[in-house]
């Protein structure tokens, strides 16, 4: 057989593919064209959003799977471009992809959550935070979780019970997300001292200010900003609240150490009382006319509780005894 009569006969086979084969090719052009630029793209936000070690281990796991992906919608979408027009090209195509969102629809919206954590910076690592029904400290920020470091939960206050919490970064978009320090470490403590109305107002406010800062001094360089009292009445006395900045982590121990002091001041102070629920009974003497004895003057007695300080409170009673004559 002669190599011009071969050659004819492949290429009357080939022809006919001619069309979809510069389909295919044209796709595959058009496709990786966009897959590189994207890539491009992604790469030099997602590193300029990066700021641990962990971040980075994470762009570069996302970057993977970007790239599994769009080589394996490439492939699909050549192999369909053979089937013939472009217009059921473009049918398949939506199908298939119809079809991967619905089945990978929890992975895909978290690794879009992950991306709006590594754009956006609604919070980093080392931020405390509450998402949904959890309070913690950011540990990690994965692909797939959120990883928090839980404060409470186990106790009343705010600092760490050693419970690890993982959230899943797909919940991000249904969940409230409150950020301690977004802003800056700080945030604010408030402190209630109450004192009698006998006490001295300024003494007392001078006596929890020195309390502030001599924590401060002992914890901080440079305060934020100066503490506030503000002043409020109750039945039993007044309310000092003061009110100053500590660092979030350290809310607690700031708190702790500042009531600590202002008690053991104010107990040693005598122009300052704790103003407290407690029961004075005053017994007070009174006139009575007896028959020949005639007139008895008792004078007034007064007998307070087993506690001695403090002022009158909603649960006083006053009990009057009457002394008879003769």
């Amino acid at each position: 057989m002669e190599p011009l009569s071969v050659f004819g006969q492949v290429w009357g086979k080939v022809q006919p593919l001619l069309p979809k084969i510069l389909n295919g090719v044209m796709a595959f052009l058009i496709l990786y064209a966009i897959y590189w630029v994207s890539t491009k793209a992604l790469l030099k936000l997602l590193h300029a959003a990066a700021r641990t070690d962990a971040q980075r281990q994470s762009v570069k796991v996302f970057v993977s799977l970007w790239r599994y992906f769009f080589w394996f919608l490439i492939l699909v979408l050549v192999l369909v471009s053979f089937s013939g027009s472009l217009a059921a090209m473009g049918l398949s195509a939506g199908i298939l992809g119809m079809m991967l969102g619905w089945a990978l629809q929890k992975p895909i919206t978290g690794i879009a959550a992950w991306m709006m954590v590594l754009l956006k910076r609604p919070f980093k690592i080392g931020d405390r935070v509450i998402i949904g029904q959890w309070r913690g400290d950011i540990e990690d920020i994965t692909l797939t979780h959120v990883v928090l470091q839980e404060v409470g939960g186990t106790t009343g206050g705010e600092e760490k019970s050693g419970r690890t919490i993982l959230i899943p970064t797909s919940t991000l978009f249904d969940q409230t997300v409150v950020n301690y320090t977004h802003e800056d470490v700080f945030v604010l403590v408030d402190v209630v001292v109450s004192i009698t109305y006998e006490s001295d107002l300024d003494r007392a406010k001078e006596i929890i200010m020195e309390c502030v800062e001599e924590v401060y001094k002992e914890s901080l360089d440079r305060p934020p900003s100066r503490p506030v009292i503000r002043v409020a009445f109750q039945p039993s006395g007044l309310d000092l609240r003061v009110r100053f900045p500590a660092p979030a982590p350290e809310r607690e121990r700031f708190s702790s150490e500042v009531c600590e002091r202002i008690f053991k001041r104010i107990s040693a102070e005598p122009k300052v009382d704790f103003a407290y629920p407690h029961t004075q009974v005053i017994l007070q003497g009174s006139e009575t006319k007896g028959g020949a004895g005639g007139q008895q003057k008792g004078g007034p007695r007064k007998a307070d509780s087993a506690h001695n300080k403090g002022t009158n409170s909603p649960s006083r009673s006053d009990a009057c005894l009457k002394e008879g004559g003769g």
